[in-house]
């Protein structure tokens, strides 16, 4: 997506995603539960919705730029043993 749809992405969706689709978020996410690959998880919206039965998420970003604000969310949530950020190709992943 490169660096400028990375710098303005969550500014621009924010309005979104309080009127509706963080809570959309929620209750796709809802259900889940184990080990979960997010593929193009982009700047880590979903990151902090994860219910608790999820032990661990790869949120996987090819996207360098989307991908460095994602870590910066990441990290803020202080669950880096349960949130992995990785820019591997897919095939790389293990999954």
């Amino acid at each position: 997506m490169g660096f400028l749809m990375a710098a303005v992405y969550d500014r621009v969706m924010a309005r979104a995603e309080r009127a509706r689709l963080s809570a959309w978020r929620r209750e796709l996410l809802a259900d889940l539960a184990g080990e979960v690959l997010e593929v193009g998880a982009g700047t880590g919206a979903n990151a902090a919705l994860y219910p608790p039965a999820v032990t661990r998420v790869t949120l996987s970003e090819p996207d360098a730029a989307m991908r460095r604000r994602m870590e910066d969310k990441v990290a803020q949530l202080g669950q880096g043993d349960r949130l992995r950020v990785d820019g591997s190709s897919l095939t790389r992943l293990g999954f």
